[in-house]
């Protein structure tokens, strides 16, 4: 953990390295990241999320998840996403058995039961899982009016030490309550807390390049890029750099397919099985945008003009 909390902290005001990858720099050989999107279901009907959906997932047996995050001697820290994730049959089960190894840290709405979360925190490693925690205040208070419960499993975590922080996605029409939330959320002794950018359409314009101005004072006055480093290179385009991922790292849906990075359609196998082959030495990105470069900060190299980068787009042809 002691790495990425390193990697992030250089990730905050994103420049690339002149002659590496953040991955070669601050990750060790056989220690790297990976993103898991563990299932698609959701008990949330955010009107911004087009995301999860009924579709069955892949239910795979705790060995076998073990045996092939183990697999190379390998230390993973796992971003594990959905839909829902704490939703996930025998989930608790799965973090337990991949917290021995491996640091896992979790995109949740935190609506799982009180004696779930003191069943996640008693038997998972405590200084291996970190939380992401969306609070998706519309939803949120149909089941839970005043937020009550909600601050009781924040306690929880506090207590039990583990490492969180909270999203608040700024979707247009919640522009009246924002203020309104972020003092009542910090007035309750939650600091990390940040305004996370709306993505998608909204009122036939595409979010956050449509963010007006008044808009974007908000955004300056709540946003901390520290909790949502995904953002931090927007304007940077990767296409042509040498990039790690589907070597080093890799994007798994809810059926084991591994793709090498959650922009690319290009497919490694079934993480979970003997389909799965990693590529032996780093290639050229081909992806002409990236809604979403978390992958592309730590794993691409700047651009190459020299007889290297010649040498690599001849052995990929």
């Amino acid at each position: 953990m002691k790495n990425l909390i390193k990697l992030h902290d250089n990730l905050i005001h994103f420049k690339q390295l002149e002659n590496k990858s953040f991955a070669e720099e601050y990750l060790s050989d056989n220690e790297d990241i990976i993103i898991w999107c563990i299932n698609r279901k959701c008990n949330f009907n955010c009107k911004y999320c087009n995301f999860a959906s009924k579709e069955p997932e892949t239910q795979f047996d705790i060995e076998t998840i073990k045996n092939a995050f183990n697999r190379d001697n390998k230390k993973w820290h796992i971003i594990v996403t959905g839909g829902e994730p704490l939703l996930k049959h025998d989930i608790i089960d799965i973090f337990e058995t991949l917290s021995i190894k491996h640091t896992i840290f979790v995109n949740t709405n935190l609506s799982l039961s009180e004696t779930k979360l003191r069943e996640l925190v008693d038997r998972v490693q405590r200084e291996k899982l970190g939380l992401n925690i969306a609070i998706h205040v519309e939803e949120r208070e149909k089941i839970d009016k005043g937020f009550t419960e909600f601050l009781k499993k924040l306690e929880i975590l506090k207590s039990a030490d583990i490492l969180f922080f909270v999203s608040y996605v700024f979707y247009p029409p919640l522009i009246n309550r924002v203020d309104e939330d972020f003092a009542f959320f910090k007035a309750h002794g939650i600091e990390r807390i940040t305004l996370k950018p709306f993505f998608g359409l909204y009122n036939e314009m595409m979010y956050p390049r449509a963010y007006n101005d008044i808009e974007r004072e908000y955004l300056k006055k709540y946003y901390m890029p520290e909790y949502d480093l995904g953002d931090n290179a927007p304007k940077t385009n990767f296409k042509g750099n040498v990039c790690f991922a589907g070597q080093r790292t890799f994007y798994i849906n809810e059926h084991g397919i591994a793709r090498r990075c959650e922009n690319s359609t290009e497919i490694y196998g079934n993480f979970f099985d003997k389909s799965f082959v990693p590529d032996k030495n780093p290639k050229l990105c081909n992806e002409q945008a990236s809604l979403c470069p978390y992958q592309c900060l730590i794993y691409a190299k700047k651009k190459k003009q020299g007889f290297f980068s010649k040498i690599l787009k001849i052995k990929q042809q």
